[in-house]
C-alpha cells in the first residue's frame, strides 16, 4: 500500500506537464510571406519586388528576426507592414533599402522594439495609429525620415503613440517627423546628425516632447502650425538654430538646454 501511494504524486505531475499546450512558431524563409502566428526569420531575406516583404495578417502576434535582415531592391517596397492589426510586436529587425523599413498603418497597441533601419525612404512610417510604443530602435541613413508619424491624408489622427529611447541620425530629411499627430510623447530619444530637422512638427497638436537630445542639424527643434505642445527638459545644441517654432501659438518650453548652437537658440516666427 505504501509503495503504490509513491507512485501516485509523480504520475500526476507528469501526466499534468506533458499535457501543457506547444505554441506553433512560423519560420520565415523568404519574402512574399504572410505571418498568421507568432514567428521568427529563418535566415536573411532579399526582394526585388515591389510590394511587402513580410506582412502581418493577424493580431497578437510577435515577429522575431532575432537580428536577421531583410533588404529590399533600390528602396522600393515594404520590408514590415501591417494594416488594422492589434497586439503586434515587432522586434529584433534590419531592415534597409525598401520605401518603408516598417510601415504601420491603421493599427493600434503594436510594438517596435530594438530594430535598425537604415538607407530605406522611411525607416518607420506609423500612419493614422493609436497607442503604440516604437522603443529602442536605431534609425539612420534614411533618404526622408528615420521615423515618421503621420495622418495628413487620413481622417483619423495619429495619436496616444510613445516613441522613446530611439536613436535616428545621419537621415537626409527629419530625424523624427510628426505631421497632423496629437497626444503622442517622445521621450529620451538621442537624434542627431539630421540634414535638415532634428524633431520637426506640422500641424501637430498637444504632445510632449521631454528629455530628448537633439543635435548638429539645420533646425534641432521645429514647428510649424502646430499649437498646445510641451518641449520639456531638452537639449538642443550644435545645430543652425536650436528652436525654430512658426506660426504656432499656446506652446510651452520649460526647463530646455539651449547652447552651442551657430545662429538663435530659440526663433518664434509668426509669419
Amino acid at each position: 500500500m505504501h509503495n503504490t501511494r509513491a507512485w501516485i504524486l509523480p504520475l500526476f505531475f507528469l501526466t499534468v506537464f506533458f499535457s501543457l499546450p506547444v505554441f506553433a512558431v512560423q519560420t520565415i524563409a523568404s519574402c512574399g510571406t504572410t505571418v498568421t502566428e507568432n514567428a521568427v526569420l529563418g535566415n536573411d531575406l532579399s526582394y526585388a519586388f515591389s510590394a511587402a516583404c513580410v506582412t502581418i495578417g493577424v493580431d497578437n502576434v510577435v515577429l522575431d528576426c532575432g537580428g536577421r535582415k531583410l533588404s529590399g531592391n533600390n528602396r522600393q517596397g515594404t520590408g514590415i507592414y501591417l494594416e488594422n492589426r492589434s497586439g503586434v510586436t515587432v522586434k529584433n529587425c534590419v531592415v534597409t533599402s525598401f520605401t518603408n523599413g516598417i510601415y504601420l498603418r491603421n493599427s493600434t497597441a503594436s510594438q517596435l522594439l530594438y530594430n535598425s533601419l537604415y538607407a530605406n525612404v522611411n525607416g518607420i512610417f506609423l500612419h493614422s495609429s493609436v497607442n503604440n510604443t516604437i522603443s529602442n530602435n536605431s534609425a539612420y541613413g534614411n533618404t526622408n525620415y528615420g521615423i515618421r508619424i503621420d495622418s495628413a491624408t487620413s481622417p483619423v489622427p495619429s495619436s496616444s503613440n510613445i516613441i522613446a529611447n530611439n536613436s535616428a541620425y545621419s537621415n537626409l530629411l527629419d530625424g523624427i517627423s510628426l505631421r497632423s499627430a496629437t497626444n503622442n510623447v517622445l521621450s529620451n530619444n538621442s537624434v542627431y546628425s539630421n540634414a535638415q530637422y532634428g524633431i520637426s512638427m506640422q500641424s501637430a497638436q498637444n504632445n510632449l516632447l521631454s528629455n530628448n537630445s537633439v543635435s548638429g542639424s539645420q533646425n534641432g527643434f521645429y514647428a510649424s502650425s502646430s499649437y498646445f505642445n510641451v518641449f520639456a527638459n531638452n537639449s538642443a545644441f550644435s545645430n543652425s538654430r536650436g528652436f525654430y517654432i512658426q506660426i504656432s501659438d499656446s506652446n510651452t518650453l520649460s526647463g530646455n538646454s539651449v547652447y552651442g548652437n551657430t545662429g538663435d537658440g530659440v526663433w518664434v516666427d509668426s509669419v
